[in-house]
């Protein structure tokens, strides 16, 4: 284990508790909620974001919403095909006297992790999230975006060896393999094939390493958003107004949150679970043409 993780993570590990706590919240801009809430709400609500306007538009940023469910279909199989354990400890926050006892079921999410560590999930999503953002924002200098995208995944990566949730090795690929997939969806360009080509990884994973309940999940949501894409690109306006864009919010969060509650709560369902989330990955795609239409007759 050692060799694996280079004594790195044995050294960030007896940092002072101040900076366990702070890492422990750094650590969630790399979670799987934060990324693809992120993600999605650029691609609901487009242009009409603060000091980005026409910098953005829905084709790229659907392609980067490709990019991280594909990021988090590899890191799944990944994660089952190696089988590799965290560094010991990982299920065990750590210790912090300055944290409220009412908060510490909270901090102890936050600061441990659980099931195989190789390849890093955070470091592979933040990449194809912050890296994808990077490339579909055109707002101020190439430069200056990629040296932002690449402080957050550095942050987040570091994040987890402070935590002590995974060796040098599992958040170095977990990198290159975010941008390897980056490099894939921006290569193909068209939302449809991205979230077509992680579908296809998906079935494939399920075919090599049986029905994980969360590569399930990312199959049916990749799925349905390929499906979704199909019936409602031609359709998407480049520059929705506000109130379309508050209605897609507002709407997208009441019906596409308990599709995904749903969803996990029915984890041991293989073909339910597998359903829902492709109605789930279809709602995200197809909101804002939905909104859109509602805006239009409302009018």
């Amino acid at each position: 284990m050692t060799a694996r993780g280079l004594g790195v993570q044995s050294a960030l590990r007896v940092l002072p508790e101040p900076v366990a706590v702070c890492f422990s919240l750094v650590t969630q801009l790399g979670d799987v909620w934060f990324l693809v809430s992120v993600v999605t709400l650029v691609y609901w609500v487009g242009p009409q974001l603060p000091r980005v306007g026409d910098a953005i538009d829905r084709r790229r940023a659907a392609v980067v919403l490709g990019a991280v469910l594909g990021a988090l279909v590899v890191v799944t199989v990944g994660k089952e095909l190696f089988a590799l354990p965290r560094p010991p400890g990982a299920s065990e926050a750590p210790q912090a006297e300055l944290v409220p006892t009412a908060l510490w079921p909270l901090y102890e999410s936050f600061a441990t992790g659980t099931g195989y560590g190789f390849p890093s999930g955070h470091a592979i999503g933040s990449t194809a999230a912050f890296g994808g953002l990077a490339w579909a924002i055109r707002a101020g200098r190439t430069r200056t975006r990629i040296a932002v995208a690449t402080g957050l995944v550095a942050v987040v990566s570091l994040s987890r060896l402070v935590l002590g949730l995974h060796y040098l090795v599992d958040v170095l690929t977990g990198i290159g393999l975010g941008l390897i997939v980056l490099a894939v969806a921006v290569a193909l360009r068209d939302p449809g094939r991205v979230f077509a080509v992680g579908a296809v990884v998906g079935v494939v994973g399920l075919a090599v390493i049986g029905p994980v309940p969360d590569l399930v999940l990312l199959v049916g949501a990749t799925a349905g958003a390929a499906l979704g894409w199909q019936a409602v690109a031609d359709g998407l306006s480049r520059s929705p107004t506000q109130r379309a864009a508050v209605v897609t919010v507002t709407v997208g969060a009441v019906v596409v949150g308990p599709l995904l509650v749903l969803g996990e709560t029915l984890h041991g369902q293989a073909v339910v679970a597998a359903s829902t989330a492709l109605v789930g990955g279809l709602a995200v795609v197809a909101m804002p043409l939905a909104s859109e239409r509602v805006v239009e007759k409302s009018v």
